[in-house]
């Protein structure tokens, strides 16, 4: 095997960190708790796109760079679909025992069209919940691939102007597999590319300009999160425009920064956030099948009855949901057919 870096290897734990960070964030952000989503809104899919496009080059053909895409974000989209729709039949029959056609048509359909949520204009469309985002990466990453071959003045107009399109396509219909969403998904994908190319120069700034630079981001940040408005990528949706797009980089660039910090301090929890980010697609595809199928409302009613107080009730929630992301995290990154499926190599390292 071909041995890594130690540069490299540590420059990847930490952005896997990152990436598992955000993951939680994700499921987090499903809770529906509006002072948790003023905060993990703000980043948490952002800093995917980033680190994204920081990584995609021009090495290969573009066609193999579409499979290759396809191959890692598309094949476990279909597999989670596929296994979403067989619980939710058997799920179905089990506890219900009728309406299994409807059922399985509800879960086809939105599996189907890819929505990230449900619409009632011009008709209904069932959503698929969060694991819209693998079409909306791949949309993205191959976008930014093909401009990478163009000038800098086509890349910037395209983005620009994709980005222009979809604010105006999203308020009068929302396409299917979460098409709309690559206009966000290249912007921000367009900036991880924007900063590996100037990652020397950023490197080579003065302290006091770095310190400088990093206060500005926390305020930046922070009067995002005091005055949150919205900032729903799954409907494309920018918030307040300019001004939000620009404390999310900050936020992202903070964070980066932060965890980089916490890997050269070997931080207890590194280890374990690294894993789930080098996983990361495998917990969503987890964490969505739970958001669909479980009723955490139920268990709720159960632990209410049970004596625990209505609002000591989430934190049951919370744990209950991270656990079993967590766990069958752990369990397919461990098994041989499910590696294949979501895409890793044989010599992918483990965590």
């Amino acid at each position: 095997m071909t041995q890594i870096d130690p540069a490299v290897r540590r420059r990847l734990q930490y952005l896997d960190a990152v990436r598992g960070f955000a993951m939680i964030c994700i499921v987090l952000g499903h809770l529906g708790i509006a002072d948790i989503n003023r905060f993990v809104f703000t980043f948490h899919l952002p800093i995917f796109y980033l680190i994204t496009g920081y990584f995609i080059n021009k090495t290969g053909s573009y066609r193999e760079f579409v499979k290759k895409k396809f191959r890692t974000l598309i094949v476990p989209y279909v597999f989670t679909c596929a296994v979403m729709i067989l619980l939710a039949v058997l799920m179905q029959k089990v506890f219900v025992g009728h309406g299994l056609k409807a059922v399985l048509m509800k879960w086809i359909r939105a599996s189907l069209y890819a929505a990230g949520d449900s619409y009632e204009e011009p008709f209904y469309i069932q959503q698929i919940g969060a694991i819209w985002f693998l079409w909306s990466t791949f949309w993205g990453a191959l976008l930014l691939r093909w401009l990478m071959e163009k000038t800098a003045g086509v890349r910037i107009t395209a983005v620009l102007l994709l980005l222009f399109v979809t604010e105006l396509s999203r308020k009068l219909f929302w396409f299917p597999l979460s098409i709309q969403t690559a206009g966000t998904a290249l912007m921000f994908m367009y900036f991880g590319y924007l900063f590996r190319e100037a990652k020397p120069r950023l490197a080579k700034l003065p302290d006091e300009g770095k310190a400088a630079g990093f206060l500005f981001g926390c305020f930046m940040w922070a009067e995002f999160v005091a005055h949150f408005k919205s900032f729903w990528l799954v409907h494309a949706d920018l918030g307040r425009g300019i001004g939000d797009i620009a404390a999310s980089l900050c936020a992202c660039g903070i964070l980066l920064v932060l965890f980089r910090k916490l890997e050269e301090k070997q931080f207890p929890g590194m280890k374990l956030l690294s894993f789930l980010g080098q996983y990361s697609i495998m917990m969503l595809c987890a964490h969505i099948i739970e958001l669909n199928l479980f009723s955490w409302y139920k268990l709720k009613e159960v632990l209410v009855i049970s004596g625990i107080r209505e609002d000591s009730c989430i934190y049951f929630i919370i744990g209950g949901k991270l656990i079993w992301s967590a766990a069958m995290t752990w369990i397919m990154a461990r098994c041989s057919v499910t590696r294949r499926i979501f895409g890793f190599s044989p010599d992918h390292e483990k965590a």
